[in-house]
């Protein structure tokens, strides 16, 4: 019974397959080749009714429902506020790449800085990006961590330096720097990239009283969201360690 023994060993060699195979339709798709084979082998082995009942439940139903599943992937809902269009095109990428690796679909909200703060404490997104570079400044708004920084950047600090609040509360760089003329609040502090994207776009000379060095762009997540945490952290090692997260950058930044 060679043809037998080589449909066995074929079955234990897909199963064994399965094991390395990362993308789920084909695993799926190796599976249903499994089940086909054994509804052979037991036709062969004149078991018709174990054959029929492979073929119905095992291939057909079990397919069925696995593909059904897949089509409901879980999604992650991010509120992305605009920084510069390279900023915001490199935090969509890193994000896009985990969603592929963890199997999500992506879901992006473009709101500005107040929104994105009050979804993210409502639980109506999961992560924020580009809102924030520094956790220390923004914990007493709403209870978040931020997740390893990916791109170094400054604060850069107008009119009465470091006692102001980020943008000076306002939800874009724009409208701080509208209310600091008009002599609304006294000072306000930015970002470098939000300072440089609206000097590049729009030519005003306005010249920081001071900066700060050593701070990240990084993801927030709020804190009941551990997991989540955790993970796009181990993500992020890993794309530094590997390489390719200064590939991403080098990309979108120059």
């Amino acid at each position: 019974m060679a043809l037998v023994e080589t449909l066995i060993l074929a079955i234990v060699s897909l199963s064994t397959l399965i094991l390395f195979i990362k993308d789920r339709i084909m695993i799926v798709l190796v599976y249903a080749a499994i089940s086909t084979i054994a509804v052979v082998v037991f036709a062969i082995y004149s078991a018709p009714d174990v054959a029929l009942a492979e073929a119905s439940i095992g291939l057909v139903f079990t397919i069925f429902l696995y593909m059904v599943v897949l089509q409901h992937r879980g999604k992650l809902w991010v509120a992305l506020v605009k920084v510069a269009d390279s900023i915001d095109e490199l935090q969509v990428e890193l994000l896009s790449s985990y969603c592929e690796f963890r199997d999500l679909n992506l879901r992006i909200l473009k709101l500005n800085l107040n929104e994105a703060l009050r979804m993210l404490e409502e639980g109506r997104v999961e992560v924020v990006a580009g809102a924030l570079v520094n956790e220390e400044k923004h914990a007493q708004r709403v209870p978040l961590t931020m997740t390893n920084g990916f791109l170094e950047t400054k604060l850069i600090y107008f009119g009465k330096g470091k006692n102001a609040k980020f943008l000076g509360g306002f939800s874009s760089f724009d409208e701080a720097l509208k209310a600091f003329k008009n002599k609304e609040i006294d000072g306000f502090y930015s970002d470098l990239f939000r300072y440089l994207n609206h000097t590049f776009k729009n030519h005003v000379d306005l010249i920081p009283k001071g900066e700060e060095r050593g701070v990240f762009y990084s993801f927030a997540v709020i804190d009941d969201e551990p997991e989540l945490l955790l993970d796009l952290n181990d993500y992020l090692t890993e794309m530094e360690k590997s390489g390719e997260l200064k590939k991403i950058v080098e990309r979108h930044v120059r």
